[in-house]
């Protein structure tokens, strides 16, 4: 009998898609160098609740061990579900206060990735702040990348929530994460898959 496959589930951002390029370097890398590793990017729903719920059911369906990477909003999920279900993850450049960042966004929106259009409403500000995990119960669990140069999130609020946690913070780079392809050992390691 073989033992379970080990599975890393790569979340991606707000407005972004299983097609961003960090989600298709993390696919590449494991296919070349661990292809024991399966690599699991759904497309998410623009919306918070659907999204958790999707990434919770997958999480469920797998069936060995799991590492989560979360980059940007997909970091503000991956702490929530590492923290809750008890998973490593590490966090990309991760959004600390989405349900603050979200209400410049309110009305229609339209994902660049996908095309699909969605509409945020102060429903969905109430649904990102029922998320908040404050304080962090694992801190352990968690490694935190984050760029100063980040143009898009101030890396300061990730550098006071995950104080507790393994913090790496590089000075320039940006909300991508300049040379994320060269982190892949660091997080595989930190993810013990």
């Amino acid at each position: 009998m073989n033992p379970p496959k080990k599975q890393l589930l790569y979340i991606h951002g707000f407005q972004s898609s299983a097609q961003s390029l960090k989600a298709t370097e993390t696919a590449d890398y494991l296919r070349k160098h661990r292809p024991d590793i399966d690599c699991i990017v759904p497309n998410l729903p623009d919306y918070p609740r659907p999204a958790i719920e999707m990434l919770e059911q997958l999480i469920a369906s797998c069936d060995g061990e799991v590492g989560l990477i979360g980059s940007s909003l997909g970091g503000f999920y991956a702490t929530y579900l590492s923290q809750r279900l008890g998973l490593k993850a590490v966090l990309i450049n991760p959004a600390v206060t989405p349900h603050l960042l979200i209400r410049g966004y309110l009305g229609r929106n339209k994902n660049p990735y996908t095309d699909n259009i969605f509409t945020l409403t102060a429903s969905h500000i109430d649904d990102f702040e029922a998320m908040l995990v404050e304080p962090l119960p694992r801190p352990d669990d968690l490694l935190v990348m984050v760029q100063q140069g980040d143009e898009t999130l101030d890396y300061r609020l990730a550098e006071a929530k995950y104080n507790d946690c393994r913090l790496v913070i590089e000075a320039g780079g940006n909300h991508r994460f300049v040379g994320y392809d060269e982190k892949m050992v660091q997080i595989i390691r930190f993810l013990q898959l």
